[in-house]
């Protein structure tokens, strides 16, 4: 689990993505003055495709 704020989700988003997909982070959470308002999970596959 990894926290971030409003500005580094903003800027950092490719590399908030790439740690999800690579799984070195199963969570991110974002927050806004901080307090956590939002979460960032990978989708697995599976699920895309039953969709």
């Amino acid at each position: 689990m990894v926290q971030v704020n409003m500005f580094e989700a903003k800027t950092e988003l490719s590399e908030l993505v790439k740690m999800l997909e690579t799984h070195e982070e199963d969570v991110i959470y974002i927050a806004r003055n901080g307090v956590e308002v939002a979460q960032i999970t990978f989708i697995p596959e599976a699920i895309l495709q039953s969709v």
